[in-house]
């Protein structure tokens, strides 16, 4: 993984921090096609849509699944309260 290229993508947002590679990729035990997930600090001013465009701009151009994890436990709090009902549904579409 290109740690420069991921460092600019990450200087985009500069309301999420301290972003490290967790999971498989995190432990260097991935296979090609395997999906990165990420942990980041997320300050007071992150929203969804911060997250939505971040991990859109890390698929385009790691052209692999994303997932993101923040540290931020109000954000995940409100995902889980609003969205997490429409998981594997097209409701939200």
């Amino acid at each position: 993984m290109n740690r420069d290229l991921l460092r600019m993508i990450f200087d985009r947002y500069p309301m999420f921090s301290n972003y490290r590679l967790t999971g498989s990729a995190g432990q260097f035990e991935d296979t090609d096609g395997d999906d990165l997930d990420f942990y980041f600090d997320a300050d007071s001013s992150a929203t969804l849509f911060d997250i939505g465009r971040l991990q859109e701009d890390l698929e385009n151009i790691f052209s692999v699944d994303i997932d993101l994890i923040s540290s931020n436990r109000e954000l995940a709090l409100f995902y889980e309260k609003n969205f997490a009902q429409f998981q594997g549904s097209d409701d939200y579409v």
